[in-house]
């Protein structure tokens, strides 16, 4: 949680596995700035070899299809 990786500092990291993920809560990405900050994140660390999942609020609700997707991304290295 929290770990330094290029010049950010990504929400979740699965070194091993080159997998990212992010924490979208609604409060604190909800602006135009944030949005296309994140898009250019996405872009740069998904570019350095990083498989990327966006976690909302939602999504943690939904929790066994989130655990199904973070399954089936970490699997994949």
């Amino acid at each position: 949680m929290n770990v330094p990786l290029l010049d950010y500092e990504v929400d979740c990291l699965w070194r091993e596995q080159r997998v990212v993920g992010e924490l979208d809560g609604w409060r604190t990405h909800r602006s135009r700035a944030a949005f296309e900050a994140d898009r250019v994140r996405d872009t740069r660390v998904q570019l350095a070899g990083y498989s990327m999942i966006r976690i909302t609020d939602l999504r943690i609700d939904d929790g066994d299809r989130l655990e199904s997707d973070l399954r089936g991304l970490l699997s994949r290295r």
